[in-house]
């Protein structure tokens, strides 16, 4: 009903907050609270996206401290990170990174909720895109949490850190490294921080980054590299302050290449980006 514009995602977001606690069925849950994390960043209008993600966040965490339900507990504990977003949480789950566990109100360790490796990275991730964090203190997180480790997953965590700060020079300097396609990244690595890119904590940074963006997918076009130019043109696209004359634009770049057979998966890559962000714009219009 959401995606049909039958049904407010915001009535819908509304009502799972309203009545999630009441259910006990960890199967349910999950699923419930993995839809809204689906959701949220395409059907919730922007303007209500942090307030849907704070009320989201406290609504998991009041369950986690509260549920007696040991089977329950993992399902909260994964849920609640997809919804971290604001200051004010993330300074929560910082101090959690440095007892190893999600806490309680009272500070205390909740039994069961010890952070993996995959939710320390969300935290040090989402601890970089906070403008107010001191450089040093997020270096010092990255380092507590993936000094050491010459991984893949720790390699592309720090390319992700870098490509989130939410300042200009290293949005500049990320930019240059993505749109770089004869450079030595990897594939993975260069996903990495094509998806930390459009971060909305760097909203008023990225304002030029839009029209950048079509640009660079024109260059796409041309450039030889297919593999490059579906990653570029999906993982990258923005998800937030959407317009219709950007869905425009990337329909005239599309209709330029639409009748020579060489662009044919290049002009299908470019038509199903649109047709998302069409759909994702109508259905946040309907609900704003």
């Amino acid at each position: 009903m959401v995606k049909t514009c039958k049904l407010k995602s915001t009535f819908y977001f509304e009502f799972v907050k309203n009545n999630i606690a009441e259910e006990e069925q960890n199967l349910l849950v999950e699923t419930i609270l993995t839809t809204c994390a689906m959701l949220l960043e395409s059907y919730i209008p922007d303007s209500m996206f942090a307030d849907t993600c704070s009320d989201m966040f406290d609504t998991i965490y009041d369950m986690l401290c509260t549920t007696d339900n040991a089977t329950l507990k993992p399902t909260l504990q994964g849920s609640l990170f997809k919804f971290l977003y604001n200051s004010k949480h993330t300074g929560m789950a910082i101090k959690w990174l440095e007892s190893g566990s999600v806490c309680d109100k009272s500070g205390k360790k909740i039994e069961g909720c010890e952070l993996n490796q995959t939710l320390k990275y969300t935290i040090v991730k989402q601890a970089h895109c906070k403008a107010a964090m001191p450089v040093t203190a997020r270096q010092e997180l990255l380092t507590k949490v993936a000094g050491g480790d010459k991984s893949d997953i720790a390699i592309n965590l720090k390319l992700s850190c870098k490509t989130l700060i939410p300042n200009k020079s290293s949005k500049e300097e990320a930019w240059k490294e993505i749109i770089d396609y004869n450079n030595e990244l990897s594939s993975y690595e260069r996903a990495a921080m094509m998806d930390s890119f459009f971060n909305r904590d760097a909203e008023v940074v990225l304002a030029p980054y839009f029209e950048k963006y079509l640009e660079a997918v024109r260059m796409c076009a041309d450039c030889g590299n297919k593999n490059f130019s579906d990653a570029f043109i999906n993982h990258t696209c923005p998800s937030f302050n959407i317009t219709d004359s950007f869905i425009e634009s990337l329909k005239k770049i599309a209709a330029e290449h639409s009748n020579n057979v060489k662009y044919e998966s290049y002009t299908r890559t470019v038509n199903k980006v649109i047709g998302s962000l069409e759909i994702n714009k109508k259905i946040k219009d309907f609900a704003a």
